[in-house]
């Protein structure tokens, strides 16, 4: 097995696929850290690993995680604790952003929830970190009609909401409820309450990446693996003083 790292940089993305097709490999994965969208460049047995491809005469081997199932799993889990007014901390848009985005729309539309109980706060710069989501959570929480939960683009932006609901002396479960998401354990396990999140699928579409490599014959297709909720302590039914219907 042959690494070679690019940094997300075209020219070294070039000069990486030209050296592995020089060793004549059998095929390549192409794996990014966060999940966008490239040109995917022409080469042999090529299988894409959290990217998408923006050519659509061009078809090749993804393997995504589902955003939209994965958000779909934070509204079920707000709904069965009763949350009627959620709030979603996220980042400008970006390819993440916009399909969880849409699939907590979707879901929360299929619970039956209007627009108007789904409060969005866009942290301006793609600003995913404890500094946006504090100020994400304060905008949210710090009015008449606050949300009794939060739904956080990252475990980061999730650790600016804890700092948010401090300063507005709001306890967590009890008064708020905090849902996370990427279940970064140094993260999600010394905050207090432990952290609620969602766990990507990154194993399993690794060794569905691999699986595809090795079956290089196949045709070409999309893979949307779905993650999983890592329910803690940070989630709770709203406290009835803080219902607002």
């Amino acid at each position: 097995m042959l690494l070679l790292p690019t940094g997300g940089e075209p020219t070294r993305l070039r000069d990486a696929l030209d050296h592995a097709a020089g060793q004549q490999v059998s095929g390549t994965i192409l794996a990014s850290i966060y999940h966008r969208r490239i040109e995917a460049p022409r080469s042999r047995g090529l299988v894409l690993l959290n990217l998408e491809t923006a050519q659509t005469d061009s078809p090749v081997t993804t393997v995504l995680p589902d955003e939209r199932s994965m958000a779909a799993l934070v509204v079920d889990e707000l709904c069965s604790l009763g949350h009627e007014r959620v709030g979603l901390v996220t980042i400008a848009p970006s390819l993440e952003a916009e399909s969880r985005l849409a699939g907590l729309r979707a879901a929360w539309e299929q619970q039956g929830r209007t627009d108007d109980d789904l409060l969005v706060h866009v942290s301006p710069d793609f600003a995913a970190t404890t500094a946006g989501g504090l100020e994400g959570a304060l905008s949210l929480l710090d009015r008449p009609d606050r949300p009794t939960a939060l739904a956080c683009f990252n475990d980061r932006m999730a650790m600016g909401a804890y700092e948010a609901a401090r300063r507005l002396g709001l306890r967590i479960p009890e008064d708020l409820t905090v849902i996370g998401h990427d279940n970064l354990e140094p993260i999600v396990e010394s905050l207090h309450p432990p952290l609620t999140t969602v766990a990507p699928p990154h194993q399993e579409m690794a060794e569905k990446a691999v699986e595809l490599v090795l079956a290089a014959e196949a045709a070409p297709e999309t893979f949307s693996l779905p993650g999983d909720l890592v329910r803690r302590d940070s989630t709770a039914r709203p406290a009835p003083q803080t219902r607002t219907r």
